[in-house]
Formats: structure tokens, sequence, C-alpha cells
């Protein structure tokens, strides 16, 4: 309960976040530069290519070296996964907003299921590397470190999208928002039973 609560006023803060994402975006565009850019170019395929990997491989190491707890962060991080992708691929159909490369006004939607350029709220990639993040700050809570390092490289990720102008910032926001509330969400419910790895 407490977290649908924290959900729905964090989503509510997004939606007020539409009335600057013109100005965030022109200030991202603004203020690009080779350094910035060689750190982007690093961070975003966490939110893509390795975010997908990231989780089947956490499950095989730690059913061979026997380390419960990174291989129910991969499982959780899998399920999770799963679950977001479907949501905010749903999400991308119903809302229908254009991205910010192609779009002259961040109030550029189309109809529902209409307009196949129109996919960039929520982010894809900030959902998947958030639900990474999240599945690994909370199974490896005991690690001080993880927390910090997870969500410092999935932030950076989210806003290496809106560096690249291919999302908004509300979009970026939403897309993390789902996948760290739904990851919480099935961690909390694989709290419930008992770990069972397989031994090989």
């Amino acid at each position: 309960k407490k977290d649908w609560t924290r959900f729905s006023l964090l989503a509510a803060g997004t939606g007020a976040m539409l009335l600057a994402d013109w100005e965030i975006r022109n200030i991202a565009q603004h203020n690009r530069s080779a350094g910035i850019e060689s750190i982007a170019r690093v961070v975003e395929p966490f939110g893509n290519t390795y975010g997908l990997y990231l989780f089947p491989a956490m499950y095989a190491v730690g059913a061979i070296t026997q380390q419960p707890k990174i291989a129910s962060a991969g499982l959780t991080g899998a399920k999770a996964l799963v679950i977001s992708t479907v949501l905010y691929t749903a999400s991308k159909k119903l809302i229908r907003r254009n991205r910010p490369d192609a779009a002259r006004s961040s109030w550029d939607y189309a109809a529902p299921f209409a307009g196949q350029r129109y996919t960039s709220s929520p982010s894809g990639h900030s959902n998947t590397i958030f639900t990474a993040a999240t599945a690994l700050a909370l199974e490896l809570i005991d690690q001080n470190w993880v927390g910090p390092l997870a969500y410092s490289i999935a932030t950076a990720t989210a806003v290496s999208r809106i560096y690249h102008n291919r999302h908004w910032a509300s979009d970026v926001v939403l897309g993390s928002l789902m996948g760290h509330f739904v990851t919480k969400a099935v961690w909390k419910a694989s709290q419930k039973k008992p770990k069972r790895i397989p031994k090989y």
C-alpha cells in the first residue's frame, strides 16, 4: 500500500514535469560536449543490451557458485523485467508520444495505437536499468556499496536518453518509476517463498 501511494505521488509529480520537458530538452542539447558524449555512450547500453543479459548471467553464476542472493537477484530481476516490459510496452501504445528528436513540441501526441514513430513514453531503457538496479540493491542490501553504485549507473543511463534526444525528461522518470516499483513488488512477493537454488 505504501509503495502504491509513493508511486501515485511520484507519477503525479512526473505529470507536472511535462511542463518543463521542452526546457529540459533545450538545456541538454545546448550543453553537449565530447566528455559528456563519451560517458553517455558508455552507460546507455546498460538500459538495453547489457540489461537483457544481466539477469540470466546472475542467476547462472549464483546457481553454479551456490550464492543464493546472487541467484535470487537474477531471478527476481528477470521476473520483474518481464512484467515491467509488458506494462511499458502497453503504455507506449496508449500514450503515443512523439520522440523529442522528431517533435516540434513536447505536446506532440498521436491517438492510442496509432503512429509508428510515437513511442517516446515511457522510456524502456530507464525501465530496464532501474529494474536491474532495484533488484541488486534489494537482494544485496548488506553490501553498502551496491545500492549507490547501481542507482548511480541507472540514473546516468536514464539521463543519457535525454542527452541523446531520444526521450523527454518525464518519459525517463516514468520508465524509472515503473522499473523500480514493479521490482520492489516482485521482490517482496519472493520473500514469502522459500529459496530453492538448483545444484550443479
